[in-house]
């Protein structure tokens, strides 16, 4: 099924119309001795994840052909023989949401060589097995009369502590482990931080006494940058509060892994063409609260906008195969990822294509099913998103760390989480 013909390739258009120009700146063969693996597992409503059987899943050629077609056994397995010709993977299945809404999610991974690809998720929200979740009524009373004014975070909830806050609620399920804490007093000179378990609690009453561990400052120049302090083990605060940048803080007494992260949202502009812009980066801090490298986000330098208006003029050419090329941006892009998305007739649809820094897209054939179910598309988006580290390794030796990183029972402990950079572009396609 080609990527941009109809809707995406009509959209893709009459969005460079509006650019006025560039931006500135086979056959059968053997199997190989070779077999490729993967599993497909969802999360679901509180987290657990289980496998997925039944997902569909293609082996395509360079052309773009399905040469192969499998779905994944009960325990959301596949293992088999990687032909010598086989180049690209489609995984296809159904997300749902907590309404019961389907999501038809398909991810296309390029460039594919035989080994494992990992864990590939899906989200099964509409599914509470094993939660048991319950509420908690979290009296805020006392905690006011100690600290008025202070701002508090409660896991990622957040509230200003006045005389019009005083108790909230949070939903908590079995599997949850504890939940962190953080008190920012109101002039922002300090903070304290706790962790609590509301097991087997129905009603609380916050107190100074369960904050226990005080703050390090980050030695953090924050720019224009939103700025959000972070541990792997699951705490974050922010310093945009009370509409201004204030101090962020990480707690050695309680967490050993902690970051910063630096975000800006904002208009991209290619050409004369608007793209919703998102990019951060993740750098360590050290106990003492320094940075260790300051890693900062990506610039929306021309040779990013150059690239991606590259992208947009290849899909809307409809010559194939569509070529996609950031190394001129930065080489060391780990991950590229090209998105369509939008609304179907059974809900909606997302169509992933993920590849290194540079590739090509070929006219995809997928199964009958699929393509029926895409072809009321609508309401699209183009999503264009990139991911980096400090090094430069083949697509074939991230895909590795990425498998085990989706492993790994805490995926934060990742070096795939340690440093690294992230940018992203989406464009409205029916306006």
């Amino acid at each position: 099924m080609n990527f941009v013909k109809g809707t995406c390739s009509l959209a893709i258009v009459g969005l460079l119309a509006a650019c006025g120009g560039g931006s500135d700146g086979g056959s059968s063969a053997l199997l190989q001795e070779q077999q490729l693996s993967l599993q497909t597992v969802k999360h679901n409503y509180c987290g657990v994840e289980s496998p997925i059987a039944n997902i569909k899943v293609l082996f395509h050629n360079q052309s773009g052909d399905v040469i192969n077609e499998y779905a994944t056994d009960q325990q959301g397995q596949l293992q088999v023989d990687w032909p010598s010709n086989a180049k690209h993977v489609t995984v296809a299945g159904d997300d749902y949401y907590t309404d019961g809404s389907k999501n038809l999610y398909l991810i296309t991974e390029l460039d594919v060589e035989a080994g494992d690809l990992g864990e590939i998720p899906f989200l099964a929200f509409n599914d509470q097995a094993g939660c048991n979740c319950h509420k908690v009524d979290i009296d805020l009373q006392q905690l006011i009369n100690e600290a008025p004014d202070s701002s508090l975070y409660i896991g990622s909830s957040y509230l200003q502590l006045t005389s019009g806050t005083t108790s909230m609620s949070k939903t908590w399920c079995d599997n949850y482990d504890g939940i962190s804490i953080q008190l920012i007093a109101a002039d922002n000179s300090s903070s304290m931080a706790g962790d609590i378990n509301l097991s087997n609690v129905n009603n609380l009453s916050l107190t100074l006494e369960d904050f226990t561990s005080p703050g390090v400052e980050v030695n953090v120049d924050w720019g224009n940058h939103i700025t959000r302090a972070y541990a792997k083990e699951g705490w974050s605060n922010t310093n945009l509060l009370h509409g201004g940048y204030v101090p962020v803080f990480i707690y050695p007494g309680l967490t050993s892994n902690n970051y910063v992260r630096y975000h800006e949202l904002d208009e991209a502009h290619v050409g004369n063409a608007t793209a919703e812009f998102y990019t951060y980066s993740y750098t360590k801090v050290d106990s003492e609260g320094e940075i260790t490298n300051d890693l900062q986000p990506w610039e929306l330098s021309n040779n990013f906008t150059d690239a991606l208006y590259k992208v947009l003029t290849s899909f809307a050419s409809n010559q194939l195969p569509y070529q996609y090329d950031f190394s001129n941006a930065d080489n060391n892009i780990a991950f590229t990822r090209i998105a369509l998305l939008g609304a179907i007739d059974t809900g909606s649809a997302e169509w992933i294509f993920s590849g290194g820094v540079s590739g090509e897209i070929p006219d995809f054939d997928l199964t009958e099913a699929l393509e029926a179910e895409l072809a009321s598309l609508h309401s699209a988006a183009l999503r264009v998103s990139l991911r980096g580290y400090s090094g430069y390794k083949p697509l074939n030796e991230w895909r590795k760390l990425r498998a085990a990183m989706n492993e790994m029972d805490n995926s934060y402990l990742s070096p795939l989480n340690d440093e690294s950079r992230f940018m992203e572009f989406t464009f409205e396609l029916d306006r």
